[in-house]
């Protein structure tokens, strides 16, 4: 999606008829609003546009994302997507082998997910991938 998420068309007839139209970028149709509800509606239809577009690019993301135990699967794997990795498996030399193909570590997560505090703890998963 490029431009503006939500399209708001207010003409005279609008004003007239006290309704203003919103017209969601992300799916078709239209929907009309009264024009006392405006403000809050399109509040809530951002918050709606929002969760589903973080919704499409993880399910995105995941299916790009695969899980290896080598620096040579994960250069194979981040040709068209992304490599999970054990960062102890990555080794000393593992980094350097990766940027001469132009992949570097994305994201480092500790075994429960979460940014990791120290690159030392045991379970780190290093996310690797192409930028583009």
């Amino acid at each position: 999606l490029k431009g503006v998420p939500l399209r708001v068309e207010l003409g005279p007839r609008d004003l007239e008829s006290g309704e203003v139209t919103l017209a969601r970028r992300d799916e078709s149709g239209k929907v009309a609003v009264p024009l006392s509800g405006l403000g809050a509606r399109c509040a809530d239809l951002l918050v709606e546009i929002q969760s589903a577009m973080l919704a499409a690019a993880t399910a995105m993301r995941e299916s790009r994302t695969v899980s290896v135990s080598t620096v040579a699967d994960a250069v194979a794997a981040s040709q068209d997507g992304f490599a999970r990795i054990e960062w102890a498996a990555l080794g000393e030399n593992g980094e350097a082998e990766l940027r001469k193909e132009a992949i570097t570590v994305r994201c480092l997560v500790d075994e429960n997910g979460e940014v990791a505090s120290s690159e030392d703890a045991p379970g780190n998963i290093a996310y690797v991938g192409r930028s583009y």
